[in-house]
């Protein structure tokens, strides 16, 4: 990047700069200024590999070697790279641009302790031949957990913006002195959510048992012989869920059909992995409440209840269904946390519309290794939601009137859905013959023909 006289001038221009790197650059472009300017940080670096006794003046090595020996390693941040480089920082960045390396995310998870991996792997065991003696059986299982809901809402800096074409100077309140919260129960079975409960304070076993007493009691008496006969009941290993009165009273109504710590079905503990309720409902009903605030703690309760009305029963479902998958997966990793298949592949088709080309969309698609299927403009007559989907959703819903735009989205949801599989097959059957009639008119629009 620089030659030997130029490095010479350098290490002489800190050295009479009493080795301040910020003077020296200022000097060097002061003797210099038709030179490429180094930074400040490069003087420091010179002397140190000077005082190292190293080769101050080797040639600096090739873009591509740097690229395909250190860039490859895990690095947490370009300032890990420019520690072992001699680029600056907008030249590395450049580089892995052109490289197409893209920054990934961590997925935090919790930290095993020895031994959770062999109980990750009976359990997992358990559950998938509990599901294979009856297709049914996952019906009849209650997951239950409990979660901390307060007033302090989740704000991000860095993902919320508002857009101007000046700066309005908006501020956004945040701290507020009076702070409330309580704790909720819930529990999915099926397609339903049972709850929710609220409670305050610290929940200690006499608490707990007084209150699952409560709601088993109007739950149980809700359900049919059959599906009581094949209850199971969840819990985790929460410190109230282990206590002596828990457990009599567990035993007494589920006799040997619950899973806990220590119970007759042995849950894994810090599994929340295989918790419906920890990897689906808690974080959906906070990323959806806690984008406001709530003045009181009655508010704060009423939204959740509502978020949770609002939750349809195929997404439950669906939910619930999903922890045989994971289960498989961790018997996979050996009874280690599940991880995500690299290798899997999800193809997206979608148009050319303005946020599905915003330069945000495109690297968090990369991040979840989804790949984009290139749309060519102007062409509904290549997409299957323009020939087939759009044209078939507003056939059924002409003529319909609503009240509210919340029963029109339910509208829409429950046409989308009522629509059967053979339909959707002749829809991608005719895409692919489309795609065969645009090759064989080079071009042409299919309905001019």
């Amino acid at each position: 990047m620089f030659s030997h006289e130029e490095k010479c001038d350098m290490l002489e221009c800190y050295l009479v700069c009493r080795k301040s790197s910020l003077r020296a650059r200022e000097y060097y472009s002061e003797l210099y200024p038709a030179r490429i300017q180094p930074y400040e940080r490069y003087f420091l670096r010179l002397y140190r590999k000077f005082r190292g006794n190293e080769n101050v003046f080797a040639k600096t090595r090739a873009k591509k070697e740097f690229i395909t020996g250190e860039a490859t390693e895990i690095a947490n941040s370009i300032a890990d790279i420019l520690k072992d480089s001699n680029f600056c920082y907008g030249t590395v960045q450049r580089i892995l641009k052109k490289y197409k390396f893209i920054p990934y995310k961590y997925r935090p998870v919790h930290t095993l302790l020895a031994g959770d991996p062999e109980r990750r792997l009976v359990f997992c065991h358990w559950y998938l031949s509990f599901c294979r003696q009856n297709v049914n059986n996952f019906r009849y299982l209650l997951w239950t957990d409990e979660s901390n809901f307060s007033n302090s809402e989740m704000f991000n800096r860095k993902n919320h913006h508002y857009w101007s074409r000046e700066n309005l100077l908006l501020v956004h309140p945040r701290g507020p002195q009076v702070r409330f919260s309580f704790n909720v129960w819930c529990g999915i079975i099926g397609s339903k959510i049972v709850g929710p409960f609220f409670y305050e304070g610290t929940l200690t076993g006499e608490r707990y048992v007084e209150f699952m007493s409560e709601i088993l009691t109007n739950f149980l008496d809700e359900l049919d012989l059959i599906s009581r006969h094949h209850l199971h009941f969840q819990q985790d290993g929460a410190p109230a869920h282990n206590s002596r009165g828990t457990y009599h009273f567990l035993s007494t109504t589920f006799n040997d059909q619950w899973i806990g710590i220590n119970g007759p079905i042995q849950w894994p503990p810090r599994s929340p992995d295989l918790n419906p309720l920890d990897y689906f409902l808690w974080g959906y009903l906070k990323n959806q409440i806690c984008k406001r605030r709530y003045d009181n703690l009655d508010a704060l309760k009423t939204a959740v209840r509502e978020k949770i009305t609002q939750i349809d029963g195929r997404t439950i479902l669906k939910t619930v269904r999903a922890v045989e998958k994971r289960a498989q997966k961790s018997i996979e990793e050996q009874g280690g946390l599940r991880k995500i298949n690299p290798e899997t592949r999800i193809i997206l088709h979608q148009d050319n519309a303005t946020t599905h080309t915003a330069q945000k969309t495109r690297p968090s698609l990369t991040e979840e290794n989804v790949e984009l299927l290139d749309h060519p403009p102007y062409s509904p007559d290549l997409s299957p939601n323009g020939f087939f989907t759009v044209p078939e959703i507003k056939n059924r819903l002409c003529g319909q009137r609503f009240q509210s735009p919340e029963e029109a989205v339910d509208a829409l949801k429950n046409a989308v859905s009522d629509l059967p599989a053979n339909e959707w097959n002749k829809c991608f059957e005719n895409w692919f013959e489309r795609m065969q009639m645009c090759t064989s008119l080079r071009g042409e629009y299919l309905e001019k023909q």
